[in-house]
């Protein structure tokens, strides 16, 4: 079969690393997590630069990788990795499970609530950092007819909805998803899913913040989505963003911190004791 491929870079750099590289049929289906943060955020704007000599055409800029001790340090790490069974597979490469805690308590611990700012952002303001994003990855699509592009929208926690609401975005950012959605679905060879209002991010346990989930979470979103399931259609996609709204809009936020108290993390302080 076909390896799909899945990764996160740069959009500028993506093409290149990806599209230019590899072609069908030994590329068949292309992955991209489309994270709210990312789409509301300009990629003109982003504020780390990749180094040019990685991606462009010119074997002979290449020596700047050759001599770099990072480079030599990281290729020795790896192969001594790979010599003693430490390597980590594809599969677990990006994710954080081997060093990371995903529970209630580290994801509240964590997350900074903020105050009701009071105002409520326009509804169109992230329609044109949304609209610059959409414009390269469906550039992509519109290159590639021959590939097939499976774009989602991550589980994010309700800690996030908490936090967009407090700071008047919540509307803003759903309105660019809905725009988003609209952009993508004009691709025949675009498949759209989205994971936001599933019952996992409600449960706590699942995160170690606001947002990163845990490897299990991203495994089931993985399998349901190789069976076609959260697919956002023509059809549905308005309903959806409705639906969206009104769970945002209504939910009931303050029931999430019921109970928690800094004491499950500090007891020894809170009693005076050290």
């Amino acid at each position: 079969s076909k390896p799909p491929l899945t990764v996160f870079f740069h959009l500028e750099k993506y093409d290149f690393i990806i599209l230019k590289n590899y072609s069908p049929p030994e590329l068949d289906t292309v992955y991209f997590g489309l994270d709210p943060n990312i789409l509301i955020r300009p990629d003109s704007q982003r504020t780390v630069e990749l180094p040019e000599y990685l991606y462009n055409d010119n074997p002979l800029d290449d020596i700047q990788v050759y001599l770099s001790a990072d480079a030599l340090s990281m290729a020795v790490r790896t192969l001594w990795a790979r010599e003693t069974g430490a390597a980590v597979t594809l599969d677990e490469a990006y994710t954080w499970d081997r060093n990371t805690v995903f529970s209630r308590v580290m994801a509240l611990s964590g997350y900074v609530r903020p105050e009701v700012s009071g105002e409520t952002l326009p509804a169109d303001a992230y329609l044109p950092a949304a609209k610059e994003n959409m414009d390269v990855i469906l550039g992509w699509a519109g290159e590639h007819p021959d590939v097939q592009f499976n774009i989602w929208f991550p589980p994010y926690s309700i800690l996030y909805w908490d936090k967009t609401t407090r700071e008047g975005t919540a509307e803003a950012i759903i309105t660019a998803l809905e725009y988003a959605a609209e952009r993508t679905l004009e691709y025949d060879n675009v498949r759209l899913y989205t994971y936001l209002t599933i019952g996992q991010t409600t449960d706590l346990d699942n995160y170690t913040d606001h947002i990163h989930c845990s490897a299990a979470l991203c495994s089931w979103t993985a399998r349901t989505m190789m069976r076609d399931y959260w697919r956002l259609t023509e059809e549905n996609y308005r309903r959806y963003m409705e639906e969206l709204r009104g769970y945002v809009a209504g939910y009931d936020y303050e029931a999430i911190f019921e109970g928690w108290s800094w004491d499950w993390l500090y007891p020894e302080e809170e009693s005076g004791t050290t």
